[in-house]
């Protein structure tokens, strides 16, 4: 711009915007080319970090539940084939329970009335007090 000052302004002003537009083009499409990849790539990682904290928090539950079941002797491949996992689950606990080899503490909102439907197929529970430390 500053050239644009001194000598013929019609003539300066003729030959320098020329350039001066054609630098600015450029330019401006290099800042619109590199904001949308910016903003397509931050959408991206936003999406996949979503997409992994999902994935890692329903893989985390999936491993405890596995670890469970392995612990109860019920992993892959141990199960009878005619029976289902839920009752081979509940047979277990209730085994385990009777020859007092293991117990069941529940805690929260809700945990009188599970302590009332596990009752109903037989497994013993105790309920937590809010003082009660597991």
């Amino acid at each position: 711009m500053g050239e644009n000052i001194s000598g013929d302004f019609a003539h300066s002003y003729a030959c320098s915007t020329r350039e001066h537009l054609l630098e600015q083009k450029k330019a401006e499409g290099e800042a619109y080319r590199a904001g949308k990849n910016l903003g397509y790539h931050l959408g991206y990682n936003l999406g996949f970090e979503s997409g992994y904290e999902k994935g890692y928090s329903e893989g985390n539950a999936l491993g405890y539940n596995n670890g469970f079941l392995a612990a109860l002797g019920l992993g892959e491949g141990n199960l009878k084939p005619n029976k289902k996992l839920e009752d081979c689950v509940c047979q277990t606990l209730q085994k385990l329970i009777a020859h007092g080899q293991a117990g069941l503490v529940l805690t929260g909102y809700a945990a009188r009335e599970v302590e009332g439907l596990l009752k109903l197929i037989k497994i013993d529970a105790t309920v937590a007090d809010s003082g009660t430390k597991l």
